[in-house]
């Protein structure tokens, strides 16, 4: 069987297998990625991308973690995974191999991210908000208000400012003029 009869059938397979599952992601016919993610273990998710040559499964696939979703592995994890997916790929030389790496990682994700470290939690501690204090209005009397307490004074006394102008009802009669 020549290499792109078995590119064909690998092909084929992997969108059977992966047809419903949403970590798997077909870029282009040679190049596919997949994510794994252990239950429970946010500090081991890992996404391994997949690209096969002309020759592939005769040659091994390239494959790289060089994706923004990795950014929290550390140098030691990525050369253990692939490592692990070399060793693998050249055990595997002459067959289909894509579902077998990203089973072998599955299997082995544990062992493969021994030397990652656990992402501290963040605990928050309650923030206090402090109340804006608001400072009451007095009421506003209207003038028939204010008249009425005029002449409820006891000793016939008139309150300051009582016979004040305001200044904008003055102003918007006279137009302004001096």
């Amino acid at each position: 069987m020549s290499p792109n009869e078995q590119q064909e059938e690998e092909l084929e397979a992997l969108d059977a297998i992966f047809e419903d599952d949403e970590c798997y992601e077909k870029i282009s016919e040679t190049e596919f990625s997949y994510k794994i993610t252990p239950e429970g273990e946010s500090g081991k998710n890992v996404k391994i991308d997949f690209k096969w040559g002309e020759n592939y499964p005769e040659e091994a696939p390239e494959f790289g973690l060089e994706s923004f979703y990795n950014t929290h592995l550390t140098d030691a994890t990525k050369e253990c995974i692939l490592e692990f997916l070399a060793n693998q790929a050249e055990e595997n030389l002459g067959d289909p191999m894509i579902y077998t790496l990203i089973e072998g990682v599955k299997d082995n994700i544990d062992d493969l991210t021994k030397y990652q470290k656990e992402r501290p939690t963040i605990v928050k501690e309650p923030v206090e908000v402090k109340e804006k204090k608001v400072k009451e209005k007095k009421e506003q009397l209207t003038k028939r208000q204010k008249a009425r307490a005029t002449n409820k004074l006891v000793d016939g006394e008139l309150p300051r400012g009582h016979n004040w102008v305001s200044l904008i009802s003055h102003l918007s009669q006279t137009g302004g003029a001096p």
